[in-house]
């Protein structure tokens, strides 16, 4: 019989189990692969089976699970998806805790176990036996608890779902697809799979497929590439159109560009006329440059000659300052080294403090040591004293006990015989006495002992009681000791505090002195600076005031020629016909070259004043002739009329005129229509941002011609016209007057504020010379009380030191501490002893003593006397005998202590033999530094006496070099007056240089301004010297006249050019940008070609040769039925999908649909073994794939999978013989009890009868 909770397994064959373990130790052949299969399965506490059952072992190639419905059958697969890592609701349950045991017999189980063992093996060629692979053993185990957590293992190690797919997946076990799998009812599903799956998520047979054969991963990627193509080709639309619309905007600015190049046409022929008028104008001025050399260069040669004369006395002053800055130098190293040495000399003083604070400590230090040393020999002599006294004293008080005994037997005799007179009355009490003594005298001897033993305990007690009140004294000193020296600590800190913050405090003051000193130095410069600006701008306005007079000598000269009659027509200087405001003053002076022009009324007016000029020499003028610009009068009203662009102002708008009907136009012919604008960046955008071309210039005098070159900066130029009204005529001369005086006024203030600064900055250096001194002055005090402080806070703590060590001795050592508390115990002990026994003797104590008092009646007062006598006697014994004990107890101590005592002696000597060494260290030390210290302090005292010689040297310097100062001032006021005349002579020049400058810089900014615009080879060439000598300015001018007025006239959109460049450009880098976008469109769609073609390609090999093995298996399952996979689009199987069309034999062709429930069961299984000859795996799992099919066919499909297990193992779940009948292994299902067992039988070897073949275990 078998228990109901065991598991019957049949023992392999010997042979089987002969092979395998000789299979293990040999080399796996090369010719086979090996392969992956189940030994058994060890389930615990899982669903039906309760305990733990072994499942198997499994047959390397055809196992059969059998049993009854109900039995539990499939939950053997269940347990192996559990362990391959299925969720609950796969396994047909809900919670992964509902796969726990629940049973009568197994109740509250906590968890439950699944342990699947592999191994790997290679088939043997000539026969149905294997070899395992060595080492190649596999368990993979899965566990669940009730909290519905689960655990996996491997090989018994704790591991996870991921690493436990990863090593199956590297065994080849498909869990992608689990074709290795095939569970009740699904081989009907895959005939029910429509052709392609209608919604992304689900499953149709050509996705099926397509995970199979492996294609499925570029799916995901051509997606991606199809969006990333459509995107491509939207944004390439777009770019065509842009294309489009420059190429509309480029051709419509064509007429607009042809219109700005005959404009600029005529602009190369202005530039052509303005570069020849400036330089019919360059020769005339360099005419009178050369004049004005000649003048300049006799006065040169008398500056040059005074020049010399200051050149030898500033060589002389130069050669003393030299030697005076040697002797500063020569003063700043001495200095230096009196720093050092000073320095020196104050480390020196920190040490001898340190030393002697040092000395002063070890001797203290000596003395203590000494004094404790004496102490301790007086206490050895004092112990010596008395235990040598005690000694003496020990034998008399013997002699002394010896007397009292032989007093105390004489009146015992004398007792006894008054108490043998009255024996017969005695005799009845003595009687009851000794019978009471008899039963006392235990007890007494008893508390004699106790009591003796007390006396001995309480001397003791008090010996080391007074060697605790010995230490304490000791304590109190040292604690004294140490109190002063923490007193001292704290002084000498509240001195150093004291002292830091006056330190603190001069060091602020020394800070404060210095940034102020700082400060003064920075305004001293700055003053220094400013007096010498302001002694220049004296000069310049000296000079300024001379060139405008020279400057008015003309128009002055003119103007009086008309007042007597002799010149008539003359307005006067143009900028001083009209006056601006001071905020327009730079901008007019700036923009307005012709203001110094002389207005007259005709060219003949013109032609009298220039020979005017000539006869009296009085210089060059230009005259601006008002009749030649009635032509203006017109096209300055037109221009009027045209408002100034937003943000700006027309300059001739805001001149304020003495007479406007007569010069307004001659100041259109100076300005044209020029505006002003606050910043530049506005006058950029009106220059450049407008369709009309204007001259702007700007508050600050940055100019913008129209031909869009920009001049200006540096020093503005102003004044050249009136500020304020016009009425102001003739002020410049008296403003220059005035703006000198101010300068004198200026320069006047700045050295009174030089002075003082001065005073105050010597005051200043004074007060930090003071600080400095203090500091380090406290800078060696503070040290000095550091030090002090310092020693005496290591005294405290020596103190402390010796309290804590004296304090230990206070406490007593463990053994004393022990000592003393056991004869406080044994004290105890002796007393409550004492008063037990007093207690218990109470009764007898007072018969005795009644007794005792009846005796000493009966002999009268004699008898009382004596025995009061012998009492006293026997007291005095007893006394004399603890006195003997204490003298003895006492000595013993006192020879502990003195033993103790010598040696603390000992140490104490020789720690002040090393003290006393350490003082005489400390003399020696300091008295080195001191010998130091006085060479310090000569070095110290010669390098002082050198410093101040130098300082001597230094002052005798000084005062030469203010005598040769003197005599150089004398000299200087000579070369300024000789100056004064070459500032005449340069102002001229300068006048006439200016204009030259002037003339050079209109020729330089219009060859810039037609460089900007045209190319060098576009320009004709300037004439010639003897081309100029023919042409007339006026002329030139006339024609430069005429030609702005034509280029006035045309309304031409000069940024009509740059705009068409611009498009142009524009559609180029459309163009451009067309070809990269069709560039990278073509790049994807190939990339995207080819990903669909190489998908196509892989996938119509696969399904090729899975439906060619379609054909065939279903051929041989069905005995000559017929079945094909086809595409429903030929031409792109993806589109449409895949079709299953069957033919049964002898019916004609049908989609899988719409067959009976055994011929979907037929046409399903035989993909389903197509499939896995495409793609073998080395297991299979099927649960009643027969249950829907006729014996016959049943036969069939078993014959092929016993056929297919020659190189894979199967594990299949069958209720029909046909089936199982074939299987190489059975394993029986059965329950008992509410618990799934299971029975394991080879067929082979079974027979009937024999149970000696069964193996229960």
């Amino acid at each position: 019989m078998v228990e109901d909770n065991s598991e019957v397994v049949m023992s392999p064959p010997a042979k089987r189990q002969s092979l395998e373990t000789a299979g293990a130790a040999k080399e796996t052949p090369r010719s086979a692969r090996p392969r992956l299969v189940i030994k058994e399965m060890v389930l615990e506490n899982f669903k039906s089976y309760g305990g733990t059952q072994r499942i198997g072992p499994f047959h390397q190639c055809f196992s059969s699970v059998v049993g009854p419905n109900g039995s539990g059958k499939s939950n053997v697969i269940d347990a192996m998806l559990f362990v391959f890592g299925k969720r609950a609701n796969q396994l047909r349950l809900n919670k992964v805790s509902e796969l726990i045991h629940n049973s009568s017999s197994f109740k509250n189980l906590r968890h439950t176990r699944v342990d699947v063992y592999f191994h790997e093996i290679v088939d043997k060629v000539e026969g149905e036996t294997f070899e395992v692979v060595p080492n190649s053993d596999l368990k993979i185990s899965r566990a669940a608890y009730k909290d519905n957590s689960s655990d996996y293992y491997i090989n018994d190690k704790k591991s996870s779902f991921k690493e436990v797919t990863r090593t199956l997946k590297e065994k080849h076990v498909d869990l992608d697809n689990n074709r290795f799998l095939i569970l009740q009812g699904e081989v009907e599903q895959i005939s029910l799979m429509p052709p392609k799956a209608q919604n992304k998520g689900e499953t149709g047979l050509l996705e099926y497929l397509e995970d199979i054969i492996g294609t499925k991963c570029y799916v995901e990627e051509i997606e991606s590439l199809g969006e990333e193509l459509q995107t491509l080709n939207e944004q390439r639309s777009g770019v065509i159109q842009r294309v489009k619309v420059v190429q509309k905007e480029k051709d419509s600015l064509e007429s607009a560009k042809e219109e700005a190049e005959v404009y600029i046409q005529k602009e190369k022929e202005l530039v052509y006329a303005k570069l020849v008028g400036y330089q019919l104008l360059l020769r005339n001025t360099e005419e009178l440059i050369a004049k004005t050399e000649e003048r300049k260069a006799e006065v040169q040669k008398r500056m040059d000659e005074e020049k010399d004369k200051w050149s030898e006395m500033s060589g002389e002053i130069k050669a003393s300052e030299k030697e005076c800055k040697e002797k500063l130098k020569q003063q700043k190293v001495l200095q230096a080294e009196l720093d050092k040495v000073n320095s020196d000399f104050k480390e020196f003083e920190r040490k001898d403090i340190k030393l002697r604070e040092d000395h002063k400590f070890l001797k203290q230090k000596q003395k203590k040591l000494e004094a404790k040393v004496k102490k301790a020999e007086q206490n050895i002599e004092k112990m010596l004293s008395e235990s040598k006294r005690m000694s003496k004293e020990i034998p008399k008080t013997q002699a002394n006990i010896e007397t009292a005994e032989k007093r105390l037997a004489y009146e015992k005799q004398k007792m006894d015989k008054i108490l043998d007179s009255h024996k017969d009355e005695l005799s009845s009490h003595r009687e009851k006495l000794e019978k009471v003594n008899l039963e006392l005298a235990p007890w007494q001897n008893q508390m004699k002992e106790v009591q003796a033993d007390m006396e001995v305990a309480k001397a003791e007690l008090q010996l080391i009681e007074q060697k605790e009140l010995g230490a304490q004294e000791r304590i109190s000193e040292t604690e004294a000791t140490m109190k002063d020296a923490l007193q001292t600590s704290e002084e000498k800190k509240e001195q150093i505090s004291s002292l830091k913050g006056d330190l603190k405090a001069k060091e602020n003051d020394l800070k404060k002195a210095v940034e102020s000193s700082e400060t003064l130095e920075k305004e001293y410069k700055k003053l220094g600076s400013q007096l010498q600006s302001s002694r220049g701008k004296v000069e310049e306005r000296k000079a300024a005031l001379h060139s405008e007079q020279n400057q008015n000598q003309v128009v002055k000269a003119l103007m009086s020629a008309q007042k007597s009659g002799h010149l008539e027509g003359i307005h006067g200087r143009l900028g001083d016909l009209g006056a601006v405001d001071a905020q327009y003053d730079v901008a007019v002076s700036t923009a307005c070259p012709g203001l110094s022009h002389i207005v007259v009324e005709t060219v003949t007016d013109a032609q009298n004043c220039v020979q005017y000029l000539k006869k009296l020499e009085l210089g060059r003028a230009t005259f601006l002739i008002l009749e030649k610009q009635r032509a203006l009068q017109q096209r300055m009203e037109s221009s009027l009329q045209v408002a100034p662009p937003r943000n700006s102002q027309r300059l001739l708008d805001l001149i304020k005129m003495k007479n406007p009907e007569e010069h307004k136009v001659a100041f259109y012919f100076a300005l044209r229509d020029t505006v002003v604008t606050k910043t530049l960046e506005e006058a950029q955008k009106i220059a450049y941002g407008q369709k009309q071309r204007w001259r702007v210039v700007t508050l600050q005098g940055q100019v913008i011609e129209m031909s869009g070159t920009m001049s200006g900066g540096g020093k503005p130029r102003k004044g050249r016209i009136l500020v304020g009204s016009a009425s102001k005529l003739n002020s410049n001369g008296d403003d220059l007057g005035r703006l000198q005086k101010e300068a004198e006024e200026e320069f006047e203030v700045i050295s009174k504020s030089f002075e003082m600064i001065k005073e105050k900055r010597q005051s200043t250096k004074k007060l930090i010379g003071e600080s400095e001194k203090v500091i380090d002055k406290l800078q060696v005090e503070i040290p000095k009380a550091e030090m002090e402080m310092e020693a005496a806070t290591q005294q405290a703590a020596e103190s402390k030191k010796v309290l804590m060590e004296l304090r230990e001795k206070v406490t007593l050592e463990p053994k004393d501490k022990k000592r003393m508390a056991e004869l406080r115990k044994n004290i105890d002990a002796s007393t409550k002893k004492l008063d037990e026994l007093n207690k218990n003797t109470e009764d007898l104590q007072q018969q005795a003593q009644k007794l005792e008092s009846t005796i000493d009646n009966v002999g009268g007062e004699p008898l009382k006397r004596l025995r009061k006598e012998v009492t006293e006697v026997q007291a005095g014994i007893e006394e004399m005998n603890a006195e003997i004990s204490k003298m003895q107890v006492q000595i013993g101590s006192n020879e502990k202590l003195i033993a103790k005592a010598e040696k603390e002696v000992v140490k104490s000597k020789g720690e002040a033999e090393g003290m006393k060494e350490k003082v005489q260290a400390a003399k020696e030390d300091i008295k080195m530094i001191e010998e130091e210290a006085l060479v310090v302090m000569e070095n110290c005292k010669k390098t002082q006496d050198l410093v101040d010689k130098k300082a001597e040297e230094i002052k005798a310097f000084d005062q030469a070099k203010k005598k040769l100062q003197k005599t150089l001032q004398s000299m200087k006021t000579a070369e300024i007056d000789i100056e004064h005349e070459m500032d005449e002579v340069k102002s001229e020049q300068k006048a006439h240089q200016s204009e030259k400058k002037q003339i050079l810089k209109q020729i330089d900014t219009t060859k810039k301004a037609a460089a900007s615009t045209f190319e060098e080879d576009e320009l004709p060439e300037v004439p010639g010297d003897e081309e100029l000598a023919a042409m007339n300015v006026e002329e030139i001018q006339k024609e430069a006249a005429a030609l702005e007025q034509a280029m006035a006239d045309m309304k031409v959109d000069l940024n009509a050019i740059a705009e068409y460049k611009t498009k142009e450009q524009d559609y180029n880098n459309r163009v451009a940008e067309l070809d990269a976008s069709t560039v990278t469109r073509d790049g994807v769609r190939n990339k995207y070609d080819d990903l669909r073609k190489r998908r196509l390609d892989e996938f119509m090999a696969g399904f090729n040769t899975i439906a060619l093995k379609l054909k065939e298996m279903y051929q041989m399952i069905t005995l000559g039925g017929d079945a094909e996979l086809e595409l429903v689009d030929s031409l792109d199987p993806f589109i449409e999908g895949i079709v299953f069309s069957v033919r049964p034999p002898k019916k004609s062709w049908k989609n899988i649909r719409n067959l009976s429930g055994g011929e979907k069961t037929l046409s399903s299984l035989a993909l389903v073994f197509a499939l896995h000859h495409y793609k073998p795996t080395p297991l299979y799992v099927m649960d009643e794939i027969d249950a829907a099919l006729d014996f016959r066919n049943v036969s069939i499909v078993a014959h092929y999978i016993k056929e297919r297990t020659k190189n894979a193992q199967f594990v299949i779940i069958s209720l029909r013989n046909n089936m199982f009948e074939l299987a190489d292994r059975l394993v029986g299902i059965y329950k008992t009890h509410n618990t799934t067992k299971s029975v394991t039988i080879d067929p082979e070897k079974f027979l009937v009868g024999t149970p000696q073949a069964l193996k229960v275990t």
